[in-house]
């Protein structure tokens, strides 16, 4: 196909099998960098996607646990636990000019990975998309949202175009902004209470409504607080509740089902970034830190600091 790129993949899990398919699909060259035993269990049996959006895709890309090529697009898609391990499977030498495109949650990691590969653009960006590995290679794609949002600044723009491209060809719906904070925030105002209030509850959406009335609203104002200090000055906690507001009873959060199921969660690249940035800016966020401090005494800590190899469902 025209314009035919070389994209790596730096995670097998419900995010990575979800690019892996779409993008070789899509008629580019795919590698997946994922850990020995991940690519142990991959080995013959590639990737297989049911999606009501992609339909059922099956994919077979090169699979490797330390990249060994020049990649013009990495897509990082690891929670943020399993960054550092995952960096070591990929040394700077194959990404000098590379879009490094991170799908993680929170607000910390793109400095983290711009002093890692100083040679390669990061090009800050956020997904919308629920996808499921339920057993290695196998991918549940949940409902039709496939959304990708890119930084599209003057530095970073070349690169968040040709990333947006591979996105655009592999069937996502692919949205640029020219500022930095707003990307990044703009989801995390919103999934930040909803992931922390569940959790805190272990319950769903409704649950939280029941049991802890108020408490959504007070996050909300929290983490806006924060995103104001930070970049986003048009952060708004009322259009967040109203988002928030609509969503059924049932929602569970990713972060939730991560804890329940003692797998590597996001607690700390959510609630622990957003109360070291409250921190810094010297604001207060009673909620928030109450929130994060009873997460932090229960007695069931083995669920929310599980250890897990790199690749789990984002």
């Amino acid at each position: 196909m025209s314009g035919c790129r070389r994209v790596g993949i730096l995670g097998a899990g419900g995010i990575g099998g979800l690019l892996a398919t779409t993008v070789q699909a899509a008629g580019h060259e795919v590698v997946v960098v994922t850990t020995t035993t991940g690519a142990a269990a991959l080995a013959g049996s590639g990737f297989s996607l049911h999606s009501a959006r992609f339909g059922v895709l099956r994919a077979s890309p090169a699979v490797v646990t330390s990249l060994d090529r020049h990649v013009d697009v990495l897509f990082v898609a690891v929670k943020a636990p399993s960054l550092s391990a995952a960096l070591d499977s990929v040394a700077s030498r194959w990404l000098h000019g590379t879009a490094v495109v991170p799908l993680l949650n929170g607000v910390d990691h793109v400095d983290r990975l711009r002093h890692w590969v100083p040679g390669a653009v990061t090009v800050p960006a956020t997904i919308k998309a629920e996808a499921t590995r339920h057993a290695p290679g196998s991918v549940l794609h949940n409902g039709s949202s496939a959304l990708v949002e890119l930084a599209r600044t003057p530095w970073t723009a070349a690169a968040a175009d040709t990333a947006g491209a591979v996105l655009t060809s592999a069937g996502f719906e692919v949205g640029y902004h020219t500022a930095e904070a707003v990307v990044l925030w703009r989801k995390l105002t919103f999934l930040a209470p909803l992931a922390l209030a569940t959790t805190v509850v272990l319950g769903d959406l409704g649950t939280v409504r029941a049991e802890r009335s108020g408490l959504l609203d007070l996050l909300v104002d929290d983490v806006c607080a924060i995103a104001r200090a930070h970049g986003h000055a048009d952060a708004d906690p009322t259009a967040v509740r109203q988002t928030l507001a609509s969503l059924p009873p049932t929602t569970r959060s990713s972060l939730l089902r991560d804890v329940e199921a003692g797998r590597v969660n996001e607690l700390d690249a959510i609630g622990g970034a957003l109360t070291r940035l409250a921190k810094r800016a010297d604001i207060a966020v009673p909620t928030l830190t109450a929130v994060m401090a009873e997460l932090e005494q229960r007695s069931d800590k083995r669920l929310v600091y599980p250890q897990q190899e790199p690749g789990g469902t984002i």
